[in-house]
């Protein structure tokens, strides 16, 4: 989550919070940008996707998440690691907007989808870890991990998998 009076993001885990300005890992030459404004205490859905050994490619292989609302709507979030490669055993955070008068409550569950194109060069990615926290207005308001070893490997043939969100 951002901490703009601090210049700086930060996240929760288990053996407390850590912080940090940047960590890039790309393959591609970076080029500063003036990032976009954020705010202070947005609504949010924090995602912490932990890779295990198989990394997530990055290029044409990508990962996109799908909110499920129990009132059948959904809410969208294409590319989230943004064509960049998710290095083999590293957590990446994404933060999903959320519109105001949503609650925890109103998540049905949590669609992880990628762009796997199989077959002889397609990718393959172990996720390990999901960490789904609710946050609004600078409060933690639900949370919850799933582990595996690996939770799900996606593969060209298994190009999605839902995780019900029963984060309290």
């Amino acid at each position: 989550y951002p901490v703009p009076s601090e210049a700086k993001y930060c996240m929760d885990s288990a053996n407390g919070t850590k912080c940090f300005r940047t960590y890039f890992v790309m393959k591609n030459t970076w080029t500063p940008q003036t990032p976009p404004a954020i705010s202070d205490h947005p609504k949010e859905l924090i995602l912490t996707i932990g890779t295990g050994g198989d990394d997530l490619r990055g290029g044409n292989d990508n990962l996109s998440v799908s909110l499920n609302l129990k009132n059948g709507g959904r809410i969208e979030a294409s590319n989230v690691n943004m064509g960049q490669r998710w290095i083999d055993h590293s957590d990446q955070t994404v933060g999903v907007s959320l519109p105001e008068g949503l609650a925890p409550q109103d998540i049905q569950s949590v669609t992880l989808r990628t762009s796997f194109g199989g077959g002889m060069g397609g990718d393959n990615w172990n996720l390990d870890t999901l960490t789904m926290v609710f946050r609004d207005n600078g409060v933690n308001q639900a949370r919850c991990t799933l582990k595996g070893s690996p939770l799900t490997r996606f593969t060209g043939d298994r190009k999605s998998e839902t995780y019900p969100f029963a984060c309290r």
